[in-house]
């Protein structure tokens, strides 16, 4: 019940339809990791807390490649990447 009421956040790549730009979202998660937040409130969304939010940025900004930037989408054509 808790749990409908108060989502819990978690760490995710921004949609590629709204990202021209991934070697920019790749240096700003490695950025963000290297500030260890204890929160990331985005805007949207609920807001990620705790150890868990940092190992998942770690986890993201060592691995960005695999986790984060999509290896196709129609959307990165029309921007030239």
């Amino acid at each position: 019940m808790l749990g409908a009421l108060f989502p819990k956040g978690r760490l995710q790549r921004p949609p590629a339809y709204f990202t021209p730009d991934w070697d920019a979202v790749e240096s700003s998660v490695r950025r963000l990791a290297r500030l260890a937040p204890e929160i990331i409130v985005t805007g949207h969304g609920p807001a990620a807390v705790g150890q868990e939010v940092r190992e998942a940025l770690q986890d993201l900004a060592g691995n960005f490649t695999r986790l984060g930037s999509p290896s196709s989408s129609r959307h990165l054509s029309q921007f030239g990447n």
